[in-house]
């Protein structure tokens, strides 16, 4: 009997280490008390059940704590226990009442530690055929079809109430090549919040004008401010290989040194308006190798304009635009949208959620390191673009467009389709 009894705290204890019994502050159970016969009866009746094996041995007294654990396993099974062991259950519930709420305490808190890291983040499966009559950097005709999938990982860890530790781990599959990459750290950061003011430092994510030309990271310090009109500042290195095929190309014909990188900027909801500016500063001498930027040139100075006016619940428009005080040429960049439902804002959550959009966009290779438009830089002409959220945590997206290159005024064409699972 008494084996059987030790077998069935084996089986209670199992639910945390073995080494956490040595540290529970409660006294033992004296060997002549009740509690030890009303958990063998219920361990005779199954109502707890042992492990088959000889982990626990010999005839010793366990805690109170110990003997907690068994109650409560005995608990999770009350319905389907009979009425006599129902009322030992009850008996020994409040015999140990105490130690009961304790070890509610503790596993609520080992669920909390549990809920320190958020586990998070999307597969991208993407279709891309850019169409060029000829390219300012590739210098010939380009065609290209391909088809990616792109893994991304973005775990967060919480350190208290007010930092966090965020992270964004990307990693590619070819298909044409059936090759992967090997995942690469782009994002790195600590986050602190405090009211309606938010602190970062590592390698952070731009959060300014990642649409007409900052889709991209850096690393330094930002400090956002505010909440209705939320203002933000960037200060660290960029590096200009993150950017564009125009920004890739520069930093090839240079040293290769990375950018100090300064940024100001606000955005704003007032009612159906949503407003923005922000300004752009950039050191770097292989600014001049790009196109039309000028001899010598070794400095970026873009200032940015936006503003979205909504008709109604359905129908938004939209204009975007940027421009280069330091660059001689294709300087500017500006893009014009009419967009129906959810064209922008859209919920991959939201089953049947949709929405469409119509522009017309003219991207200056040198206001920017990375638009975010399927347009690539240095081109103009019509982008139209279809999402649809087809089941949970999953959209698929079209877009198409066709226009003209900057540079030479050459026909241009692309197409794009996307599906994209969030977990």
């Amino acid at each position: 009997m008494r084996t059987k009894f030790m077998l069935a705290l084996g089986a209670a204890c199992a639910i945390s280490p073995a080494a956490y019994a040595a540290q529970n502050p409660f006294a033992d159970v004296p060997k002549e008390h009740w509690a030890y016969d009303a958990v063998e009866q219920l361990s005779e009746d199954g109502v707890i059940e042992g492990y088959g094996d000889d982990t626990y041995r010999g005839d010793r007294t366990i805690t109170r704590f110990e003997m907690a654990q068994l109650v409560a396993r005995a608990m999770s099974k009350e319905e389907a226990a009979s009425a006599q062991d129902k009322a030992l259950i009850e008996k020994l519930s409040r015999e140990f009442e105490g130690e009961l709420k304790n070890l509610g305490l503790r596993v609520e808190q080992l669920e909390k530690n549990a809920d320190k890291v958020i586990w998070k983040g999307k597969v991208r499966i993407d279709y891309s055929s850019p169409r060029y009559e000829h390219t300012p950097v590739h210098g010939k005709d380009y065609k290209k079809n391909d088809i990616s999938t792109l893994f991304r990982f973005e775990p967060m860890g919480i350190i208290n109430d007010h930092w966090t530790v965020r992270t964004r781990i990307n990693a590619y599959l070819n298909y044409d090549t059936d090759t992967t990459t090997t995942p690469q750290l782009k994002r790195l950061w600590a986050e602190g919040k405090y009211g309606d003011n938010v602190y970062r430092i590592g390698r952070i994510p731009v959060n300014l004008d990642s649409d007409i030309m900052f889709d991209t990271q850096f690393s330094g310090v930002q400090v956002q401010a505010g909440k209705k009109t939320q203002w933000i500042f960037n200060a660290g290195r960029f590096n200009l290989n993150e950017g564009n095929d125009y920004f890739r190309y520069a930093n090839n014909k240079s040293e290769k040194d990375p950018s100090n990188y300064y940024a100001a900027g606000f955005t704003g909801n007032y009612g159906k308006l949503f407003v923005g500016a922000a300004y752009h500063y950039l050191t770097n001498s292989a600014l001049a190798y790009l196109p039309g930027y000028g001899a010598g040139k070794d400095t970026l100075r873009t200032a940015t304009a936006k503003g979205t006016y909504h008709f109604d619940k359905n129908i938004a428009f939209q204009v975007n635009y940027g421009y280069n005080f330091a660059s001689e040429d294709y300087n500017n960049s500006w893009s014009t949208v009419v967009g129906y439902k959810e064209f922008e804002n859209y919920s991959a959550k939201n089953v049947g959620e949709w929405g469409l959009y119509l522009a017309y966009r003219s991207i200056g290779q040198n206001v920017g390191p990375k638009p975010t438009y399927t347009m690539d830089a240095g081109t103009k002409g019509i982008e139209a673009g279809f999402i649809y959220t087809i089941m949970p945590n999953t959209f698929f997206q079209l877009k198409a467009a066709r226009g003209k290159t900057l540079i030479g005024n050459d026909d241009y064409s692309e197409y794009f389709a996307r599906f994209e699972f969030h977990y």
